[in-house]
């Protein structure tokens, strides 16, 4: 999150870490994944399944999933590395909006427009009134998975840019007037947040993605 850039508008804030992203996330991401291809190539797992897709792989093979294919949500070495691909192509839009949004005086508007690009063919898409694809699954074939994973999380990342903008505008700090209510305010609003995670969590989108034509 560009919080330097919201703190000081300068534009290099911008631009180096617009610059700086990818080898800030793959550097230590290639020394991890270096690990799991020793591991593999010396056998050094216990189960012999393990890594058994890193055990064929060339050191060439090797360096291009840690340079390009992870960030494209090639998952062979580790599963995990799915979130760094959404990641990586979630910071760019973050810089983006970012930079745009703040140089207008109506920008709380243009946060609801966003919102609204976002969440509508969601919500349309669940009443099966449009069919856009935003039915999420995790059992989807492995090609639509990168374009899910995006349309997923993206809201994610744009509600920081959002409190992020929120916490550090110059003229008036509006998460202050929650950060001083009386502590009888505070309990009610931290409680039906909780009660509103809960229920968000317990939602089985698989199960709803799996009765989606598009992922039939």
């Amino acid at each position: 999150m560009p919080i330097s850039w919201f703190k000081g508008r300068k534009t290099n804030s911008i631009s180096g870490a617009a610059f700086r992203r990818y080898f800030r996330l793959m550097m230590p991401l290639f020394i991890i994944l270096s690990i799991y291809y020793l591991v593999a190539k010396f056998d050094l797992a216990i189960m012999k399944g393990t890594l058994s897709k890193v055990k064929h792989k060339s050191f060439l093979q090797f360096v291009l999933d840690c340079m390009i294919g992870v960030w494209f949500m090639n998952t062979d070495i580790c599963g995990p590395t799915w979130t760094l691909a959404i990641e990586l192509f979630a910071s760019y839009w973050i810089f983006l909006v970012s930079f745009v949004v703040i140089q207008y005086r109506g920008r709380y508007w243009i946060y609801f427009l966003i919102f609204c690009f976002l969440y509508i063919p969601r919500i349309t898409d669940a009443y099966h009134y449009t069919n856009y694809g935003f039915q999420i699954s995790y059992s989807a074939p492995k090609s639509r998975k990168f374009d899910l994973a995006i349309r997923e999380n993206m809201p994610t990342f744009i509600w920081g840019i959002l409190f992020c903008d929120l916490e550090h505008d110059k003229s008036i700090r509006r998460l202050d007037s929650l950060r001083n209510l009386e502590w009888y305010f505070k309990i009610p609003i931290n409680a039906s947040l909780f009660i509103l995670f809960i229920f968000y969590g317990s939602v089985d989108t698989d199960r709803a993605g799996d009765k989606h034509p598009d992922l039939e």
